[in-house]
């Protein structure tokens, strides 16, 4: 993996034999079918269904919950806090800024929509974030972690 996006714009991504694999879940399965390694093998089939639900919640809504809260309706406030002075290169803080509360904004916004979740209101946003981090906690249960082998955390 490079320090910059795949050719299809994603991050994370992986080489693997010299062959550029573009999405993390593009890459799993790359591994699984090219290197015999299914990290899921241990699991019931039931469990692999949780386990693809699981992912999909979290790849989907949790991903596009944390855009909307994050970029839309913070307008990026906190970006600036968790990157060093200096990380964007030549561009003034002040510049950046100004893209993150239009430009980057409307982007971000627009992808969104597009996926559905940025249709709602901030109160709408909140209560489905919530309501995801629920069915993570009940999938859960007492369990140190989702669906690994029980050695896998001894």
């Amino acid at each position: 993996m490079g320090g910059y996006p795949s050719s299809k714009s994603k991050v994370p991504w992986i080489t693997l034999n010299g062959e550029n694999i573009s999405d993390s879940q593009l890459s799993i399965e790359h591994i699984k079918n090219t290197l015999g390694i299914d990290s899921n093998a241990h699991l019931t089939q039931e469990q692999q269904g949780q386990a693809k639900g699981l992912r999909v919640m979290a790849d989907d809504h949790l991903y596009f919950l944390l855009l909307v809260e994050s970029y839309v309706h913070l307008e990026g406030e906190h970006f600036l806090t968790h990157y060093p002075p200096g990380a964007f290169g030549p561009l003034p803080d002040f510049m950046l800024k100004i893209m993150l509360k239009t430009q980057i904004k409307s982007w971000l916004g627009g992808m969104a929509k597009a996926q559905g979740l940025g249709r709602h209101s901030k109160q709408e946003v909140h209560d489905i974030g919530i309501t995801c981090l629920e069915g993570f906690m009940q999938a859960l249960g007492d369990k140190p972690l989702l669906l690994l082998r029980r050695d896998a955390v001894d």
